[in-house]
């Protein structure tokens, strides 16, 4: 009886828990935004509760000047989760440059966080090992 207990305790924890899937399909719907500069997609990916902050979470501009520093994405490795933040981490190659970027998703699969450039000790390693 207690294990059910603690089974059916777990189960809404559980279903609510994101997977390397879902962070890799969310960082694919990106990578194919980005490259084609459909910022209004890219907003759409976002979760709502940046409410009515969510328009300038990416600009055409800013598309503009991330492509023209970085070059568009041609591909993604997931590199597991940062124990330290609570985010997926990719290795994303640019045609310009390398480096890690890493996202959270709400329960809707919706983006929470996204940074196109992370870096911190945790992540420097997990960039090592790939």
């Amino acid at each position: 009886m207690k294990y059910i207990l603690i089974a059916l305790l777990a189960i809404p924890s559980i279903s609510f828990a994101q997977t390397k899937p879902d962070y890799e399909h969310a960082i694919g719907k990106f990578m194919k935004f980005y490259n084609s500069g459909q910022t209004d997609s890219i907003i759409s990916q976002y979760s709502d509760m940046w409410g009515s902050n969510k328009p300038g979470l990416w600009t055409p501009e800013q598309n503009k000047k991330l492509q023209e520093k970085y070059g568009k994405m041609i591909s993604y490795k997931y590199l597991g989760m940062s124990k330290e933040d609570n985010v997926a981490v990719f290795r994303t190659v640019f045609s310009k440059s390398t480096h890690a970027t890493s996202l959270s998703l709400d329960k809707q699969k919706k983006i929470e966080t996204f940074r196109f450039d992370t870096m911190s000790d945790e992540i420097k390693v997990m960039m090592k090992k790939e």
